[in-house]
C-alpha cells in the first residue's frame, strides 16, 4: 500500500491548488482585458490614421498625374502660373478647398579661371528661400571672390567650398567676380525659390501632396509642385 497523507494535510493540499488555480484564472482575464483595451485603443491608430487624408491625397495625385499626361500642366508651371494649376485643379477635385504653391531652382554655371572673371545673375527676392555658391578648384594660389564688387570669400584650398552669398546679393540683376592666379575650376550660384498662391487656414487639418517635374533644363524650372487640401 502506498503511504498516506492525513486528512487535515490532504484538504490543505487540495486548497492550495484552488488557489494557484484561480490566480492563474485571475491572470489571465487581466492579461486578456490588457490586450483588449489595447486593441480598442491603440491599434486603429496603425491601420488607418487618417482615411480621409489618404483618400483626398490619392485623388490629388491621380488628378495632377492625369492633367500631366494631357499637357497644358507643365506649362503653367514652368510660367508659374497657380491660379491657373488651381482652376484645372478644381474642375475635377469637388467640395474640397485647394491652395497650390510650386518650388523651383535657378542655376547660373560658370569656370573659374587664371585671372578675372565676371558673370552676371538676377535674384527675385520674393520668392527666395535660399541661395548658395558652389566652388570646386582643380588648382589654385589665391582666389577672391565678389558679389556686387563685396568680397564674400577668399580661397586658397583646391576641392569644394560652399559659400553663402545671401548677405551680398540684391533685388534684380547682380554680379560675381572670381579674381584669381593660378586658379583652374568651375562655380554654380544655385537658388532654390518657392511661391504659394495663397495662405493656408487655421483649420483641424489640411492635407498634402507632391508632384515632381522631371526636366532637362536648369534654367527657370519648377521641380515641385505643392498642393494642399482642407474642408
Amino acid at each position: 500500500m502506498g503511504e498516506q497523507y492525513p486528512r487535515h494535510l490532504q484538504s490543505g493540499s487540495m486548497a492550495m491548488t484552488s488557489r494557484h488555480g484561480f490566480v492563474t484564472t485571475l491572470e489571465s482575464i487581466l492579461a486578456a482585458t490588457v490586450f483588449l483595451i489595447f486593441l480598442v485603443n491603440v491599434l486603429p491608430d496603425f491601420v488607418s490614421s487618417n482615411p480621409e487624408g489618404d483618400i483626398l491625397e490619392e485623388q490629388a495625385d491621380t488628378v495632377i498625374d492625369a492633367l500631366d499626361r494631357a499637357g497644358g500642366l507643365r506649362d503653367d508651371a514652368k510660367a508659374r502660373n497657380l491660379s491657373a494649376i488651381q482652376t484645372g485643379l478644381e474642375e475635377y477635385i469637388n467640395g474640397i478647398n485647394l491652395a497650390v504653391g510650386l518650388s523651383w531652382t535657378n542655376r547660373t554655371d560658370g569656370e573659374v579661371i587664371d585671372g578675372v572673371m565676371s558673370q552676371n545673375f538676377t535674384l527675385n527676392q520674393s520668392a527666395i528661400e535660399r541661395e548658395r555658391l558652389l566652388v570646386w578648384l582643380d588648382s589654385v594660389n589665391s582666389l577672391t571672390v565678389s558679389i556686387n564688387s563685396q568680397e564674400a570669400a577668399s580661397l586658397s584650398d583646391t576641392g569644394f567650398h560652399e559659400i553663402e552669398i545671401s548677405d551680398y546679393t540684391e533685388q534684380g540683376d547682380n554680379n560675381i567676380t572670381l579674381d584669381g592666379s593660378g586658379t583652374d575650376g568651375r562655380f554654380t550660384i544655385e537658388q532654390y525659390y518657392y511661391t504659394q498662391n495663397q495662405d493656408l487656414p487655421s483649420v483641424d487639418a489640411i492635407y498634402g501632396t507632391s508632384y515632381v517635374f522631371g526636366t532637362n533644363s536648369t534654367d527657370n524650372e519648377p521641380r515641385e509642385l505643392q498642393v494642399y487640401l482642407w474642408r
